[in-house]
């Protein structure tokens, strides 16, 4: 009889003795929606919906990760309500620091592309 099959834990990684495996780090959240910010003026929803679409549904954050992370952004200087549009809907928007912020951001990620190549040819080999 071998061992008891891990149990995924309560934020959906997979607990295998000392490791936590997750496919979305937390701290993606922001990131992702400055950029898609950068795109346009999005709501939260709508926000919510392209993530899911993008990721072919592998990631679909929902309100409880989205609106927090957009009230920081907010608070922090980053994102802007615009006035309302259709309806209630107030989209969200970039302020000039969350634009320098992004471009900051692009710099990173372009950085942590050719890590993760790397890191894919390790685990690869391993």
């Amino acid at each position: 009889m071998g061992p008891p099959h891990p149990e995924p834990d309560e934020d959906g990684g997979c607990c295998c003795g000392p490791f936590r495996i997750r496919f979305i780090p937390p701290g993606l959240v922001r990131p992702t929606l400055l950029r898609l910010l950068s795109q346009g003026e999005r709501t939260g929803f709508q926000l919510m919906k392209e993530i899911s679409q993008r990721t072919r549904g592998t990631w679909a954050p929902g309100p409880a990760a989205v609106y927090p992370a957009l009230r920081e952004l907010e608070s922090r200087g980053f994102v802007e309500r615009a006035p309302p549009g259709k309806g209630r809907a107030r989209p969200y928007r970039l302020t000039r620091a969350g634009q320098a912020c992004i471009r900051d951001w692009e710099e990173v990620r372009a950085r942590g592309g050719r890590e993760l190549a790397v890191l894919s040819e390790l685990w690869r080999i391993l």
